[in-house]
Formats: C-alpha cells, sequence, structure tokens
C-alpha cells in the first residue's frame, strides 16, 4: 500500500509523544468468470482458482490483483483456440490482467480445424530402400531419391530394406535405433527428419522364433505386409537375431483392444508396437467385449460407382454402409471404384484424408463418411480397357508405345497404332503394318495418359512422321508435321525436310505444333490419318507434346510404323 505520513507539532520546552496503529484490511479479490465455447476445458495455472471450466460449465472464481495465465485443452488435438471478451490472441494459453474492483472476463473459442500434415523428410545413405508401414507416403526412398511426404500427429513406422540382406542399418537425424525399423513421432507444425545409414560388413544373422497369441474378437498383423499374426500362422513366426517387427492389433466389432502381455507387455494398449528380436519371444494381444458403441454411417457420392470397405472385412458398402463399433475404435476405410469410374476423394468425417486411401475414422461419436466416385469417360474406359476410342465411338484394342522425356524418366502411358481397313471394317491399331498406296484405307491414332507431373499445364501437341524415299533428294528422308494446314492433305505438311536425321527428338524440339491445349484431362487423343497413302516407303509416326514454359517434350519412342507399298500391278 506504500509509505502513510502523519505530522505531530512541537512546542518548546514540551516533551512530546506520537502513537502509530497500523490495521490489516483482508483484500476479497476481484471475479474473473471464464466462459467456454466449443468441446474442451480451461484451468488457470499461474493461480488457482479457475478448474477445468468447459462449455456446460462456465467458471467464476476471486484473483488478487496481476496477471493470470489460462490453459485451454481442446478435445481433438487438432482444434484450434480464440481468446476474446477479456483476453486476446490464440493459440492453447493467453493472460488475463486483474485490476482491483474491476471484474473480469474471458471466452475460449475451441474451433475444429482439418490438419493439413506434417512434413517427414528420410534420407538413405548406403545401397536400400526406405519405406512407410503405419501411413501412407514414403515409398521406396533411396540414396538417389530422397523422400518427403506429410503425415498426421502420431506414430510413423519406417523399414529399412538393405539391397545385400547381411547389411545393417542405423538410425539418426531425428530418429533412433539399429535394425530394419524405427518409429518417428509427428508433432504437429514441426517438420521431422529420419536418416537410414546402410552398412556392408554385417554378420549373417541366425534365425529366432516370435509368437503371437490372440487373445478375444480381434486381429494381429504384420507391417507393412498386413499377414494375419496368430499362433498357428508361420507368416509371424521365423526372423533372423536383430530384425524388428512391427506388430498392429486392431479390435473386430463389438471389442476393444486391452493391451499386450508376455514379452510385450511393456507395450501396454499401444496399438502399433515393435518387438526387438534378440532372442525367441512371444507376445499376447487381448481383446475384451465392449458395450457402450458409436455408429459409422457411410455414403456414396458421384456419377460413378464403387464399394468402401473397412480393414477387417466389417463393412462392405456395397451392401453395408453402417456399422455399430465399441466407443473409441478406429477404423481403416478403403474406397475402391468400380471399373468404369474413378475414386475422387473422401468428406465429411473422413475429409482430412482426401484423396488417399485407408482413411482412418476413429469413434469417439456417431459419425459420417463419404466417399466420392466420378464416372469415366467413355475415353478413359476405353484406355483402361487396353483400347482406343475412334472417331466413331468405337473401342478397338489399342498397341501399347514406349514413351519417354526429354528431361528423363516420364509417368506417361502412349497406345495406339495403325488400324486397317479389311471387308469394310477397320481392326485393333497395330504397331506396325503393311499396306499398298492408293489401296488400303488406314487410320493412325494416339492417345495418352498424362504424366500427372504436367496436369494443368499448357502444351504443343506434336505429331511428326518420317518418310524415307527416294522420291526426296539429297538425304533420301522427310519429315512431316501434322498442323492445322488449309492448303496441305489432312493437314500434313511438309515443313521440317532439311533435318538430316531419324532421330525424333530434335525434329520435334523444332516442329510446329499440331494445337496449343491445357491439360485439364487426364487423356489425349490424337487422330493423325484417315484414308490412302500416296507414296511408297516406310513411314514412321511420333506422337507427343511440349510443355510451354519449359520445353519439356514427352514422346513415344516407339513410333507408329507403316511399310508402304507400291500398289501392285492389275
Amino acid at each position: 500500500m506504500g509509505n502513510k505520513t502523519g505530522k505531530v507539532t512541537i512546542a518548546a520546552a514540551t516533551a512530546a509523544t506520537c502513537t502509530a496503529t497500523i490495521g490489516g484490511v483482508t483484500p476479497t479479490g476481484t471475479d474473473l468468470t471464464v466462459t467456454v465455447v466449443g468441446n474442451g476445458s480451461v484451468t488457470s495455472s499461474s493461480a488457482s482458482g479457475i478448474n477445468a471450466c468447459t462449455a456446460a460449465a462456465p467458471c467464476t472464481a476471486k484473483f488478487q490483483a496481476g496477471d493470470v495465465t489460462l490453459t485451454a485443452t481442446p478435445t481433438n488435438a487438432t482444434d484450434t483456440v480464440a481468446w476474446s471478451a477479456g483476453c486476446t490472441g490464440t493459440g492453447t494459453v493467453t493472460t488475463v490482467t486483474i485490476a482491483d474492483g474491476t471484474a473480469a472476463t474471458c471466452t475460449a473459442t475451441i474451433s475444429g480445424m482439418t490438419p493439413t500434415g506434417t512434413d517427414l523428410t528420410v534420407t538413405v545413405v548406403g545401397n536400400g530402400s526406405v519405406t512407410s508401414s503405419s501411413a501412407s507416403g514414403i515409398n521406396a526412398c533411396t540414396s538417389a531419391a530422397p523422400c518427403t511426404a506429410k503425415f498426421y500427429a502420431g506414430d510413423v513406422i519406417l523399414t529399412a530394406t538393405p539391397t545385400n540382406t547381411t547389411d545393417t542399418v542405423a538410425w539418426s537425424a531425428g530418429c533412433t535405433g539399429t535394425g530394419t525399423v524405427t518409429t518417428v513421432t509427428i508433432v504437429d507444425g514441426t517438420a521431422a527428419t529420419c536418416t537410414a545409414t546402410i552398412s556392408s560388413g554385417g554378420v549373417t544373422p541366425t534365425n529366432t522364433d516370435l509368437t503371437v497369441t490372440v487373445v478375444g474378437n480381434g486381429i494381429v498383423t504384420k507391417e507393412p505386409t498386413g499377414e494375419t499374426c496368430a499362433t498357428s500362422s508361420p507368416d509371424c513366426s521365423a526372423y533372423s537375431v536383430g530384425d524388428t517387427v512391427a506388430l498392429n492389433a486392431a479390435a473386430n466389432i463389438g471389442a476393444n483392444f486391452d493391451g499386450w502381455t508376455d514379452a510385450c507387455s511393456s507395450e501396454g494398449k499401444k496399438t502399433l508396437i515393435l518387438v526387438k528380436m534378440d532372442n525367441a519371444k512371444s507376445c499376447t494381444a487381448t481383446f475384451i467385449s465392449s458395450t457402450k458403441t458409436q455408429t459409422l454411417t457411410l455414403t456414396k457420392e458421384g456419377s460413378g460407382t464403387g464399394t468402401i470397405t473397412s480393414e477387417n472385412d466389417e463393412l462392405n458398402c456395397g451392401a453395408t454402409c453402417t456399422a455399430t463399433v465399441p466407443q473409441g475404435n478406429t477404423l481403416k476405410l478403403t474406397a475402391t471404384a468400380d471399373a468404369t469410374s474413378t475414386f475422387a476423394g473422401w468428406s465429411v468425417d473422413c475429409a482430412s484424408a482426401a484423396t488417399g486411401n485407408p482413411a482412418v475414422v476413429t469413434l469417439d461419436a456417431d459419425k459420417s463418411c463419404a466417399a466420392t466416385f466420378n464416372l469415366k469417360s467413355q475415353e478413359a474406359t476405353c484406355f483402361d480397357q487396353g483400347g482406343l476410342l475412334t472417331t466413331t465411338g468405337e473401342c478397338l484394342p489399342a498397341a501399347a508405345l514406349t514413351s519417354e522425356s526429354s528431361t528423363g524418366g516420364t509417368g506417361s502411358i502412349f497406345k495406339g497404332g495403325v488400324s486397317k481397313q479389311v471387308n469394310s471394317q477397320y481392326g485393333a491399331y497395330k504397331t506396325t503394318d503393311t499396306v499398298y498406296q492408293l489401296l488400303d484405307s488406314v487410320k493412325t491414332a494416339g492417345i495418352l495418359k498424362i504424366d500427372a507431373a504436367d496436369k494443368g499445364k499448357k502444351v504443343d501437341v506434336l505429331v511428326a512422321g518420317l518418310h524415307v524415299s527416294s522420291i526426296y533428294q539429297p538425304e533420301g528422308l522427310a519429315w512431316y508435321m501434322l498442323v492445322g494446314c488449309n492448303f496441305c492433305p489432312l493437314g500434313w505438311n511438309l515443313g521440317v525436310e532439311s533435318i538430316p536425321t531419324q532421330e525424333a527428338l530434335p525434329v520435334l524440339e523444332k516442329i510446329k505444333p499440331l494445337k496449343t491445349v491445357t491439360l485439364d484431362s487426364d487423356y489425349l487423343t490424337v487422330y493423325m490419318y484417315e484414308g490412302q497413302l500416296y507414296y511408297a516407303g516406310p513411314l514412321d509416326i511420333y506422337l507427343g507434346y511440349r510443355v510451354v514454359d519449359t520445353g519439356k517434350i514427352v514422346f513415344s519412342t516407339t513410333p507408329i510404323h507403316l511399310d508402304i507399298q507400291e500398289r501392285p500391278a492389275q
């Protein structure tokens, strides 16, 4: 409260006295009222009084003047927190300043948020590869091709596969241990790394046994293979000394996982565990019946068709699209499109899985998941059936053509060829065929399933034909290009005859395009020629596209070959 002063008057030759009486006042404190909107609780950490306030139970407590720190704990770890009405900021913690005699308030609003995932980067040193088993995304990373993928908070199991089985594996830079398996714990918003160092000179291992026993209504699988483990199953039994085995316990409908015992007892109720095979071991997984249940409802949307199944086959939607499961159970759902459709993604309570499989949903409440299936185009359906759609809508079988990119490998798939008319009917598209000039009628066409890396880009569509004949002097060959030419037969233009090469790539780098398009579709069909051919001599036709902004060229290295013979004498 500070120092207080008084006044004493002194009279000459008169003694004076003064008494100071100091009396305490017990402070009563000032009210702080905390309100919660959403699922979670708020507690004060810097001063007692606010304890586990919820939306159903707001709190009011008295505090002395000064700062009070409040901490929010969302029920769902991915939810966000915003503070208002007397406090400010976002995140799980805020501070309220208490002034004597002035009541204070604070509101925590807890909102759901779809997680975007956190990067995990895996690097390999040595000869071998690394793959993730507990979540998709890391697939066959090597020293030449490190991998980065997004994962949600939790444990990700990584498995190393040395090229030489006697090599040893050591984990570092964000993960630890030796042996072929390690675990990386992902924390939302914090990028993670892991390095697998594969070294030669390992000792040839000896074998030891793992016995897995299942008690109750559930299964144990070995990851990443998904093989079911049980006492009678050989798939999970014999291992090399020093191996690490990943086991996953999953309860069936009507049960909950109750935990591990025997050699795995230290793992408690973790469903995904690692077992180090330094000697023979036995592990028992126990599942118990559950009476409290939640309902999962599955729906299918879109113009296409498909099925949704669960890991343990409780659901096959299909026919069964609802399931009642023990509260807290986690289901892994897989969406599989029918042959005429494509899977476009998850929504509702499985939206965080986007277009991935499986979608993981925990039944802490009644939930719904929807999978969207879209009907394929006729073009795509015909391609998947091994054919090429004609201009009249007929699906004719088509040959596969090898392809490459000017920048290296490509994800494009080419099909096409030459279709010759016999008895007024066009047959399958062949890679090569013999035809007679001014006699046989042919169609040449090709289709590309676009490299995913080029989807959405603007490209020049390229068609080039190499014709070898003595009529071209002095080289004996000429390159034609297919363009939108008004004065050339069917659009073919003798525009690059001066290039004295039989290699396709240098020509495709220079020729004019047939057209320029944006690759919005997964497929690109090009009809190149229809009719009779005029000049004898072998003709090779190449199809491809050139990315406008980079110059990258993707093309069929296998040409469509026509052996054009002179018309036989009548």
